[in-house]
């Protein structure tokens, strides 16, 4: 079993991991490692391509200190070649007598050859399956991407105190403060694309960039559900980006010439229906493919309730600004099918809150993390 003090530095562990998660794109989250023996020895970090893993790094700090001590990691060690050799044969030459992890990898080239069956093979003491939901949370985009093969979603909408995302008129600039839109281009950096519909396109002709000192390290996408092809060629959102890093979903019934057009200066993604609703099985995989593996969806409320209802979210992010609109504005939150029974509401996991200035932020998950954990519990 687990002491206090083990329990104490995976928390705090988990926590680094997550904080760095976006800064390892295109790898895995950032993984973080202490070696310890009963005080911290050394701690490490995964720093993101061609560097040491966090278990390898904190094997390499700890030294000759190493041996017989405890590695305490955030995700199960890796077990096969890629840009670094298998972190369980650095830590099996080690001499270290037990290992901690929370959850299994669920990479199929690590599921198919166990960390632990090979640790426990060597003699080492095998622990996991603890302090799983922060774990998971912590991983959950990783797990989302490498367990059903399609981009992790998070949803972000910022309203009104009465659920109102626009006036009547359409006008939403701007609902949030200036601390929760520097959160909200924060959000963006952390992810590879950001997502809209076509009438957020023709409503506010929205560069869709990343207005932050936090920038993106790698390329960000714009992706545009625009079934009918419809988006003027002289949106902002053009400005200052590539054709490869702008993505436009279309219908096959589009017409042929604007869908010709829109090909000179993006990607274009085409599905055979106009309904989303249908669609989804075939965009998220496609947009995987392309090496995007998190995504932020600013959309309106129809492509907002859309998404919710085809179950594709992930993750919530509420923006609720201290003003009430009121009046007949179609524009809310989520619109969707309608529950039938308060029981069968969708239902936030794992909410938090906190304060940006004058705004609160409601955080939660549509999709538990914990699904998608596979059993690893050796204790």
């Amino acid at each position: 079993m687990i002491s206090p003090f083990e329990r104490q530095v995976l928390r705090r562990l988990l926590k680094i991991a997550a904080a760095h998660a976006h800064e390892t794109r295109p790898n895995p989250p950032a993984v973080a490692a202490v070696i310890t023996n009963d005080t911290e020895i050394t701690i490490a970090r995964h720093h993101g391509p061609g560097t040491s893993h966090a278990e390898v790094a904190a094997l390499a700090a700890a030294g000759p200190k190493a041996k017989g001590a405890t590695l305490i990691v955030t995700l199960e060690p890796c077990t096969h070649w890629g840009a670094n050799p298998p972190c369980t044969k650095a830590i099996i030459a080690s001499g270290i007598r037990r290992v901690i992890f929370p959850i299994a990898d669920p990479n199929p080239l690590v599921s198919a050859h166990p960390a632990t069956t090979q640790l426990i093979e060597a003699g080492i003491e095998v622990e996991s399956g603890i302090l799983q939901r922060e774990a998971a949370i912590a991983n959950a985009e990783f797990l989302t991407h490498v367990s059903l093969n399609r981009p992790y979603i998070t949803a972000k909408v910022a309203a009104s105190l009465d659920g109102k995302t626009a006036l009547s008129t359409g006008e939403s600039k701007y609902i949030s403060g200036k601390i929760a839109l520097r959160f909200v281009h924060q959000l963006r950096s952390r992810c590879d694309a950001i997502m809209v519909g076509i009438g957020t396109v023709l409503a506010d002709d929205p560069q869709l960039d990343i207005r932050t000192e936090v920038q993106s390290p790698l390329p960000f996408r714009k992706i545009i559900l625009d079934t009918h092809a419809r988006t003027p060629l002289t949106s902002r959102l053009f400005s200052n980006t590539s054709k490869e890093n702008i993505v436009i979903v279309v219908s096959n019934t589009a017409p042929h010439a604007r869908v010709s057009a829109l090909s000179e200066i993006a990607t274009v993604l085409a599905i055979p229906s106009p309904s989303l609703r249908h669609q989804w099985a075939m965009i998220l995989p496609q947009l995987h493919q392309l090496g995007i593996y998190r995504i932020l969806l600013e959309g309106g409320t129809a492509v907002m309730s859309n998404a919710i209802d085809s179950g594709i979210v992930d993750q919530l992010i509420v923006i609720h600004s201290p003003i009430l609109i009121g009046g007949d504005s179609p524009f809310s939150v989520y619109s969707g099918s309608g529950a039938t029974r308060l029981s069968t509401a969708p239902a936030l996991f794992h909410p938090t809150y906190q304060r940006a200035g004058r705004d609160m932020i409601t955080n939660g998950y549509l999709n538990d993390p914990l699904t998608l954990i596979r059993s690893s519990i050796h204790s």
